[in-house]
């Protein structure tokens, strides 16, 4: 700024706001024009400390400061007694700021006796609960001191003094605790927003006196009670000027009130994110200028029908979604509002078409998702819809094809999933974002993609559609999300040139359950933040490529099941620092597991719809699934490291050695398979210590010595137990029913009862002795004096023997190669 507006002495009117100043200091000769009454540097660019000097214009009514847009945090000011000097001001705006230093800044304002408009939102405020002995503010009527960070009691505070307020904005400012009786005192007040603070209980009951209020807005508050509570205490006096309630997201319950007389200049009405319960009274439907009606997300029950919407003509946004409502009107019905926005989302609309939607032709948001219609798409549909932004009729039965004319929607958002579409993919709307047809009976090809630069997110997955993917995608630029798994593709994912195309920005790829060919796609070098791969169950082939832990480093899934890929497990996967969750199970994958998966790492991971937190350094990855391939070698030792693994599976492969002693440091493992390979040894002991386990099978090995026992082994939920360790002919204990050397002949956990009759059982003893040699001598005496019948018995107990050693040699033979093997291995 040019100093020489120091000779403008004369100068009251001074505007510099929408300007760039870029970060440039306010001029102290400001200060200087005394005769200045209107100063409005507001959204002008200016940066540092707000200069004192501003103090000397004495004279100044109008101050506007405001740095919000963009600009938030250039300028600041330490202290604010500077404030305190001007004392005609009416108006100050210095909302953006960094104020968070001036801790006086509450006796500097409250000595303005002329302010009358004051705005200090997000100004990193955050001491307010001060109780002023005196206060200036005598003609305050506007306040407006919202997202700043005061994380302290509502009450008491200096404002709620202020009997002239008619706007009292203190939203989104971390207040606690219950607002104060003193409001019902606040005669004036016209305006009143408490939302997004943690208010914990019902509003005041002395709000009588309030006859001037139009709106109050409580929303995100925590509002706690019955809504009829609620409801009886508004201001009776104001139920006329009333024209904003919103208690939208708090916990108000009950029913809402039966009233005779409601509220009549009522034009907006948001109740969505409670728990109120019961039908929805017929009273709502005297609201004559009500605008915007939204109870979604609450427990309302019963039918809706004409006598509750008729008398609405004013009504543009009706938002009634996951309640327990149905609709019951007549099919001829034609409604006498035009709505832009409605949410019937888990009605019950169906089972026909909802004819009345016809008569919507302003429609920019529609969602009927889930509202049991079951019935034919009209042709007249896709017209009302031709203009809307917004478009959901995901998860209901409707059939027919989808017509050519979808090409012309508008929308940016169509959900058509989880119906019974059929016919051909039509051509994408040409400004679509994101598109769902997931879940229908569409059959053809894939159309072209065209230049579709707003395209982020496709998902076409569990339909019909055959033939490749078209090179055409590589004309979409801004691709996150791409979603053809479950259909029949052929050919390979197309290849771009340079640096364009769909993978640069891809986030997720979910091309499973397909018959798509050729190597690992190198076209994926250019995805850096890929989350989502899952190319399983297609005829992909070849060596994982070296790259992977290079070009890949956002990975968290990676899933190559049932392909046929070959070669070695690459080390570098061991990069990817993110990775939960791999599967390359049942490929023709070879070589040893490297060691260096042990060496997964990072600081938290998502299971379940939980963060589990962990220390730095601590490995985390979730599920390994390496099952069906011809892995060798042994299991690293250094796997228990992995502490919040939750599957781990390894059968059907030619794995050797023993199972590493620390397993049981596994202690999130849900899932345990290491069935049919060649592990030998004792189970470790350690695996009694995985108390978390629901799936467990060590089958068809070489595994040795006594089973151990736990808590959670013996209460696996499995109907056949032995079938955990079946295979392995030298374990012993429970389940199995061979006995430990020592145990004795019986395996039950439990001694048996010591018999009362001792002499019972030995007379039974003693029987079964007897039976035994008189048996025996008969056998004797018959082949002592019948000839053939002794050479037929030596004869058959010579072959027997000679059988015997032949199957003894062969046994022994296969064992000692065996043996052998695995000293080489090891």
């Amino acid at each position: 700024m040019n100093s020489s507006l120091v000779g403008l002495q004369h100068l009251k009117y001074l505007d510099l706001s929408c300007n760039n100043f870029n970060g440039s200091s306010i001029p102290k000769f400001i200060g200087s024009l005394k005769s200045l009454e209107y100063l409005n540097l507001s959204k002008a660019g200016f940066g540092g400390t707000i200069p004192p000097q501003l103090g000397n214009l004495s004279k100044l009514v109008y101050l506007d400061l405001n740095l919000n847009y963009g600009r938030l945090g250039f300028l600041y000011s330490d202290s604010l007694t500077w404030v305190s000097h001007l004392s005609l001001l009416k108006y100050l705006d210095m909302s953006g700021l960094h104020l968070s230093a001036a801790v006086d800044w509450i006796h500097g304002i409250s000595s303005l006796p002329s302010l009358e408009v004051l705005h200090l939102s997000d100004s990193g405020l955050r001491n307010t609960n001060t109780i002023l002995s005196h206060s200036n503010l005598t003609a305050l009527k506007v306040l407006d001191i919202r997202s700043n960070y005061f994380h302290t009691a509502i009450s008491p505070n200096w404002f709620w003094n202020i009997r002239t307020l008619t706007y009292l904005d203190l939203s989104s400012s971390g207040f606690q605790g219950p607002i104060p009786y003193e409001m019902g005192n606040m005669t004036s007040l016209e305006q009143v927003y408490i939302g997004d603070n943690n208010i914990m209980s019902m509003i005041p009951p002395n709000l009588e006196n309030l006859c001037n209020l139009k709106i109050m807005d409580f929303s995100w508050s925590n509002i706690t009670g019955d809504i009829g509570d609620l409801m009886n205490r508004l201001p009776k006096c104001s139920w006329n000027k009333l024209y904003v309630l919103d208690f939208s997201y708090n916990n108000l319950d009950g029913n809402l009130p039966n009233w005779l007389q409601p509220l009549k200049n009522l034009s907006y009405l948001n109740l969505h994110g409670n728990n109120i319960m019961g039908p929805l009274p017929l009273w709502i439907g005297g609201l004559h200028n009500l605008t915007i009606l939204n109870l979604g997300s609450n427990r309302l029950v019963g039918e809706i029908n004409e006598e509750h919407l008729e008398a609405l003509t004013n009504l543009q946004v009706l938002d009634m979604s996951d309640n327990s409502l149905s609709m019951r009107v007549h099919s001829n019905w034609i409604p006498s509002f035009k709505l832009k926005m409605a949410g019937f989302r888990s009605w019950q609309l169906g089972p026909a078409f909802p004819s009345w939607i016809r008569w919507q032709r302003s429609m920019n948001v529609l969602d009927i998702s889930n509202a049991t219609i079951h019935d034919n798409v009209p042709d007249w549909f896709w017209v009302v819809v031709s203009t809307a932004s917004y478009l959901n009729m995901s998860n209901n039965l409707l059939s027919g094809t989808l017509p050519a004319s979808l090409e012309m929607l508008a929308a940016g958002m169509i959900d058509l999933s989880s119906n019974r579409f059929a016919g051909p993919v039509p051509r994408f709307p040409r400004n679509v974002q994101y598109l769902d047809l997931s879940r229908n009976n569409l059959s053809g090809t894939l159309p072209d993609f065209g230049a579709m630069n707003s395209f982020y997110a496709l998902a076409l997955y569990n339909n019909s559609i055959s033939g490749s993917i078209p090179f055409s995608l590589c004309l979409v630029q801004c691709l996150n999300i791409l979603d053809l798994s479950g259909n029949m593709l052929s050919g390979e994912l197309p290849t771009c040139k340079g640096d364009s195309g769909p993978y640069k920005q891809m986030l997720a790829l979910n091309l499973n359950s397909n018959n798509l060919s050729g190597v690992f796609p190198s076209a994926l070098q250019m995805s850096q933040d890929l989350v989502f791969l899952d190319l399983a169950y297609n005829q992909f082939s070849g060596n994982l490529p070296a790259w992977l832990g290079d070009k890949l480093p956002s990975l968290a899934l990676l899933r190559l099941r049932s392909n046929n890929f070959s070669g070695n497990i690459p080390i570098q996967l061991a990069t990817i620092q993110g990775l939960q969750y791999i599967d390359l199970a049942c490929n023709h994958i070879s070589g040893q597991i490297p060691e260096s998966i042990v060496n997964l790492k990072t600081t938290s991971v998502l299971t379940k719809g939980q963060q589990l937190e962990f220390t730095k350094g601590i490995q985390y990855m979730v599920n390994i699934d390496l099952s069906c391939n011809n892995l060798t070698g042994q299991i690293p030792q250094g796997i228990s490291a992995l502490v919040a693994l939750k599957s781990l599976n390894v059968s059907w492969n030619h794995l050797s050695g023993r199972i590493p002693n620390n397993i049981g440091d596994l202690k999130a493992l849900e899932s345990l398979d290491l069935s049919h390979n060649e592990l030998s040894g004792e189970i470790p002991s350690s695996i009694s210590a995985l108390t978390s386990l629901a799936s467990f099978n060590l089958s068809y090995n070489n595994l040795s010595g006594r089973i151990p026992t736990g808590n959670q082994l013996q209460t696996l939920a499995t109907d056949d137990p032995e079938s955990m360790y079946v295979g392995n002919i030298g374990l012993c204990g429970p389940p199995l029913p061979k006995g430990c050397p020592g145990n004795g002949t019986s395996n039950s956990p439990v001694d048996e009862p010591e018999q009362k009759d001792n002499g019972m059982v030995n007379s039974i003893y003693l029987s079964m002795i007897i039976g035994f040699i008189f048996g025996l001598w008969v056998v004797f005496c018959i082949m002592l004096l019948h000839k053939g019948l002794r050479y037929s018995y030596f004869a058959s107990i010579d072959y027997l023997y000679h059988t015997m050693c032949v199957h003894v040699v062969v046994t022994w033979n296969f064992l000692m190669r065996r043996g052998n093997r695995a000293g080489l291995a090891a």
